[in-house]
């Protein structure tokens, strides 16, 4: 999974693995990286679409 990880952009990578992986809230992450809620949402959803698409590409989604 880290070289997946790796293929995000630095900004979507940092907040889906602070959410997913060590359990922190967006508004928690957002107040420490000085952005507002909305952003690290933003960023977050649009870090997952692109972990969809990479994993689609490589087949490694279920059917």
């Amino acid at each position: 999974m880290g070289e997946t990880l790796d293929r995000l952009r630095p900004e979507h990578r940092e907040v889906v693995i602070e959410v997913y992986f060590l359990g922190r809230s967006c508004a928690d992450l957002a107040g420490e990286l000085g952005i507002p809620a909305s952003s690290a949402r933003s960023r977050l959803y649009h870090g997952i679409r692109a972990l969809r698409g990479i994993l689609d590409e490589n087949r490694w989604l279920a059917s």
